[in-house]
């Protein structure tokens, strides 16, 4: 995990609020349950099945993201998550964002992490323990 430590900006946490951006309700709930058990001082954790409901609550300004790279399928007309990634940048340029996806396909998650300054965890068994590693080291 140490690959990503100098990925997320050293920007001050001022909320403690963590949205996920998960087309999976049962994935989405799995993950809050156990981020809600491991992290202590969780102030809120939002889940959001499509990128462009999470843009319109920006405002509450989460310290963290985590966004599934891959277009809902569920949604003909939702936004990729790499889409959302870009528009979140520009519109809160210091947010720290994780992306969670089952990507095979590296060079799309490391060409994320290089432009938008994002960590990655491919989804798997150990997924859920590397996302609290990532989300302990921006607290």
């Amino acid at each position: 995990m140490t690959l990503f430590k100098n990925f997320f900006r050293s920007a001050p946490v001022k909320t403690k609020t963590i949205f996920i951006i998960e087309n999976n309700p049962g994935y989405a709930e799995s993950l809050e349950l156990y981020l809600n058990s491991c992290i202590k001082d969780v102030d809120e954790i939002r889940i959001f099945p499509v990128a462009e409901l999470c843009m319109l609550e920006l405002d509450c300004n989460p310290a963290v993201v985590i966004i599934d790279c891959l277009p809902d399928a569920k949604y003909d007309d939702s936004e990729s998550g790499m889409e959302l990634i870009k528009r979140l940048k520009a519109r809160k340029p210091n947010t720290n964002i994780i992306l969670l996806s089952p990507q095979e396909e590296i060079s799309v998650a490391v060409a994320l992490i290089k432009e938008f300054n994002c960590g990655y965890v491919k989804k798997g068994e150990h997924a859920f323990a590397k996302v609290e590693e990532l989300i302990k080291e921006v607290w």
